[in-house]
């Protein structure tokens, strides 16, 4: 069986696929933290798992979520958009690459030789993580939109916040893109990432891809 070797904290977090070069990273560092994990989905996730126990207070919030139709390759993406100072709720819910839609550009990603247009059909190769990375960047929009300066984002999956913090590599154009936005934005607005993780919260946004799924049905 193929073992991933998690370090959290060593001389150079990531994810190893043999003991030898985990312990290259972790042996004679103080206070290691490493773990062994049985698929890569785990390791990732205990790398990127929170490690802050309370929250800073922002000027909004998000509990973001998405939902990805693999046939159509339509995605939905949904927020539920917090006013902090005046508990005002607001519910954003929007669809992406459908057929008039499917070469509309979302992203321009500019590199030393050449421009890589990213459109909403090329974003939805991202699959199930489509709906709800384009759930963060709609959040932030908003927030921005409204004038804020801080905005806490919760969100189900880790790649929300791994690929901006550079805890995972962004190693396709979708990613790329991505982090990009992020990093264009964050001389505007401080964004604190925390993903959900109690049932709680979970069953928060429950109601949220309920709703997601019937507007993609709905096609």
């Amino acid at each position: 069986m193929q073992y991933y070797y998690a370090v959290k904290r060593g001389r150079r977090k990531g994810v190893y696929k043999t003991l030898d070069s985990c312990m290259t990273q972790v042996k004679g560092y103080p206070e290691a933290v490493f773990k062994r994990c049985s698929s890569l989905e785990e390791a990732q996730n205990f790398i990127y798992e929170n490690s802050i126990s309370v929250l800073k207070q922002t000027e909004c919030t998000a509990y973001i979520c998405g939902e990805f139709d693999p046939l159509t390759r339509m995605y939905a993406a949904a927020v539920e958009f917090t006013h902090s100072e005046s508990n005002k709720i607001e519910n954003i819910l929007k669809i992406f690459n459908t057929p008039e839609n499917k070469n509309k550009t979302l992203f321009s990603i500019k590199s030393s030789f050449t421009v890589i247009d990213v459109c909403e059909n090329d974003f939805a190769d991202l699959k199930d993580s489509c709906g709800e990375v384009m759930a963060a960047i709609l959040a932030i929009n908003y927030a921005l939109s409204n004038d804020y300066k801080s905005i806490t984002l919760f969100h189900t999956l880790a790649c929300v916040g791994a690929w901006p913090l550079n805890i995972w590599s962004a190693d396709t154009p979708q990613s790329t893109a991505y982090k990009r936005f992020i990093n264009s934005v964050k001389d505007q607005i401080d964004i604190q990432f925390f993903k959900i993780s109690s049932v709680v919260d979970k069953e928060h946004v429950e109601k949220m891809h309920n709703e997601a799924k019937k507007a993609l049905n709905c096609q």
